[in-house]
């Protein structure tokens, strides 16, 4: 199995949505906490990485978010999950920081490496229940044996570290 295809499949599966606005700063929306259903506008954008062959459900997910304004912070808990997206609020824009997916140690595949999938997302509220934009996956690799996995089953062609996304959006439920 391709870990690095099953990192993306897995990571989409549980990704959650925020975006940008025309001018997200204009009106100061409510920011509707609650349960979100996301749908993703594009497929993977390969980035820096070129993987060559990328698994990857694009079905509707959920997410649930909670935002206080007053506070200037927001986080976005995958429903499928314990993975927990923390971000600053600044008016209706977003900026999250990353949450480690996977780490996916090699050795027992008598590689001395460590593969680290992060998530993270960056947008705007577009209404008060709704947001959207764009979502990066980074994978970084850490040991020996980081670039021998260059174009194999376990890592990017372009090699470490590379990152890949694309865009979606959120309404309330």
């Amino acid at each position: 199995m391709r870990v690095s295809a099953l990192a993306l499949a897995l990571a989409a599966a549980a990704a959650p949505l925020v975006g940008c606005a025309d001018d997200p700063s204009a009106t100061p929306y409510d920011h509707q906490a609650g349960t979100y259903d996301v749908v993703f506008l594009t497929e993977w954008d390969q980035g820096t990485c070129d993987f060559d062959t990328i698994h990857a459900r694009f079905d509707p997910v959920s997410t649930t978010v909670a935002a206080d304004a007053e506070a200037g912070e927001m986080a976005v808990s995958f429903d499928d999950g314990d993975q927990t997206l923390l971000c600053d609020l600044d008016v209706n824009t977003i900026a999250c920081d990353p949450v480690v997916m996977f780490d996916t140690d090699l050795a027992g595949d008598g590689k001395d490496a460590v593969v680290t999938t992060a998530f993270t997302l960056a947008g705007a509220w577009t209404a008060d229940d709704a947001f959207g934009g764009t979502y990066t996956h980074s994978f970084t690799c850490e040991g020996a044996d980081c670039g021998a996995l260059d174009g194999t089953a376990y890592g990017p062609a372009a090699g470490f570290p590379c990152s890949l996304g694309g865009e979606y959006e959120a309404t309330l439920r």
